[in-house]
């Protein structure tokens, strides 16, 4: 019967990872009827998952509402240049 059930719920069930980019891609594009059940049983059971969904969530909001405001912020040209450097070294 274990034999039968892990391959089920391999089917049934998304890992983590996928779970991550999954909700991520939600907020680009809707995801399918399937996709959607998979994500809401995987969330039910995670809850390492649920915190960071919640959270990616609230900053999409936040990013959504503030789009204006944060669109007007500069940052100096050495902060900058800093981020690039530490960009290419990765």
């Amino acid at each position: 019967m274990k034999r039968l059930m892990m391959p089920l719920m391999r089917l049934m069930l998304y890992s983590c990872r996928e779970v991550s980019g999954l909700v991520s891609l939600s907020f680009d594009k809707n995801l399918s009827l399937f996709q959607k059940i998979r994500l809401s049983m995987h969330l039910s059971m995670c809850k390492l998952c649920k915190r960071h969904s919640t959270q990616l969530h609230f900053l999409h909001n936040h990013i959504k509402e503030h789009k204006e405001q944060l669109a007007s912020l500069t940052l100096p040209v050495e902060t900058k240049k800093k981020i690039k450097d530490e960009l290419r070294q990765h």
